[in-house]
């Protein structure tokens, strides 16, 4: 009876180790796993940065010369695809204002923001587009679209000797062509004239940003 018993004591000590070390077999298994994915998934994601689209908005120099009166205030923007993929749904959205020199800009959207817009279905790699912005004026009706508003001779004095400087910011929505969407934010600011003058314009510089997703 006795040595029935230890057989059966000795049976189950062994069963309990053959678990024991399956089940830390499976762990370390299941543990290896998990890390293999986090490589792989890291590796893809680096490939697919490598390989996505890429949008630059490079805000230019205002077309107004300083020395004019009763013109539009025009300011080129280089929308450029620095990725070696298309970019697809590509959606542009710019806003110039006009700021006094004391205040804050502040880079809003909405309905009753006047803006700029643009859309493309693809953007291929390395092209280059411009699009020119000005400061809007209300339409007359919901029917007419927003006109660029000719820019006074006394905001011309004011844009030149810095007491107002012109803020040109705006946002690009774009997907790559893995399907995920991006964003990009960009702000400039200056005055029409070659006099050196602070501006209080820090959020128009903190509004330059990149997802790098």
């Amino acid at each position: 009876m006795r040595k029935a018993m230890g057989r059966v004591w000795k049976w189950v000590k062994e069963t309990r180790f053959a678990e024991g070390v399956m089940a830390l077999f499976t762990a370390a298994l299941s543990l290896a796993s998990i890390y293999q994915f986090i490589i792989l998934n890291g590796q893809l994601d680096v490939m697919r940065k490598d390989q996505r689209a890429w949008i630059a908005a490079v805000p230019g120099t205002p077309e107004t010369s300083p020395s004019g009166a009763g013109k539009l205030l025009m300011i080129p923007v280089d929308i450029t695809n620095t990725g070696k993929t298309s970019a697809r749904d590509v959606k542009v959205e710019i806003i110039v204002s006009v700021v006094k020199n004391g205040d804050q800009p502040k880079c809003e959207y909405g309905e009753r923001i006047l803006a700029t817009r643009r859309a493309t279905r693809v953007f291929l790699p390395s092209e280059k587009r411009t699009f020119k912005a000005a400061i809007l004026s209300a339409a007359d009706t919901e029917k007419d679209t927003a006109q660029p508003r000719v820019v006074s001779p006394d905001e011309i004095q004011q844009l030149t000797e810095g007491s107002k400087f012109f803020v040109i910011y705006g946002q690009v929505h774009y997907k790559d062509t893995f399907k995920k969407e991006h964003w990009v934010h960009f702000c400039r600011f200056g005055i029409l004239g070659p006099k050196i003058v602070m501006l209080t314009a820090k959020p128009c510089s903190d509004y330059n940003e990149i997802d790098d997703g």
